[in-house]
């Protein structure tokens, strides 16, 4: 336990909280169930991690008090040899260790390649009906908004203006959103539909922290539309991508979404190159 616990304490004030939980999830939940303390610090060798990854990979090896049936998918596996390969380079760098042996084993290829995707108007058509209606409500805000998901958990009543058609995303209490600082956000005629549907104004939290992907994943079920039930992020990517459809410029996308590096907001501007030609023409008539 030493030699893990040793690496998330030097590394929980250099890394950002996100990142120091789900390393500590990866820890906690797989690398020392799996390969123990005085064997990780002393015995390990490379073929002991291909052997880790191939029994997770087939469902041999489960995270204790997991509730999964099903193998862990690439992604995660890989992230957890990352978590791994860092550990293990910590007790290099101290001395705890003489080689990093997870330095050289391959990631598993991942087969979905598209983290997000838009939903279509048919398919969110679809979707909607099979939802309670609190989750409803949330999916349909966050198309509307475009909101991070721990956004939408912290998002106030005060932070709700209706008259001017804004909300704003708040630093308080502690928490801050992705990159640290507040913006606005438009409330188009969707996302007002919901304020009124949940009363117009109140005290406290609109939506609050909770479990809607449980919800979210059976009425994608029921739909029988081919492919995997859409995620929170998901909803900000259709938002995003609608708004680009709509004749948002790349600086009203970054304003909106909060992205730093423009070349995130070009990439939606791309998918509607129809657009400059429209563009054109209307600086002709001008």
């Amino acid at each position: 336990m030493e030699l893990c616990a040793n690496y998330l304490a030097a590394m929980q004030h250099q890394r950002k909280p996100k990142t120091w939980a789900s390393m500590n999830v990866h820890v906690r939940a797989y690398i020392l169930p799996y390969f123990g303390h005085d064997h990780l610090a002393r015995k390990l060798c490379a073929e002991d991690v291909r052997g880790f990854i191939r029994e997770a990979m087939s469902n041999a090896f489960r995270p204790p008090r997991s509730r999964r049936t099903r193998p862990p998918m690439a992604a995660t596996i890989n992230r957890v040899l990352v978590t791994l390969r860092c550990v293990l380079a910590f007790g290099e760098q101290t001395g705890v260790l003489s080689t990093n042996v997870a330095a050289g084993v391959k990631t598993l290829p991942e087969q979905n390649t598209q983290r997000h995707r838009a939903l279509t108007d048919v398919e969110v058509s679809a979707w909607l009906p099979g939802m309670l209606p609190a989750t409803s409500r949330w999916v349909r805000f966050a198309l509307a908004t475009g909101l991070r998901r721990d956004e939408m958990w912290h998002l106030r009543w005060m932070d709700v203006d209706p008259d001017r058609r804004l909300l704003s995303v708040a630093v308080r209490d502690g928490w801050s959103p992705k990159g640290g600082a507040g913006r606005f956000v438009p409330l188009l005629s969707d996302a007002l539909d919901v304020v009124e549907e949940l009363g117009g104004a109140g005290v406290g939290l609109v939506f609050g922290p909770a479990n809607r992907r449980r919800n979210m994943n059976t009425a994608w079920r029921r739909t029988r539309l081919p492919g995997r039930s859409p995620t929170p992020h998901d909803l900000r990517h259709t938002c995003a991508s609608r708004a680009a459809a709509r004749g948002a410029t790349l600086t009203d996308l970054m304003a909106w979404f909060a992205w730093e590096d423009p070349s995130t907001a070009a990439r939606y501007l791309h998918a509607y190159d129809g657009r400059l030609a429209e563009l054109a023409e209307r600086m002709e008539r001008a």
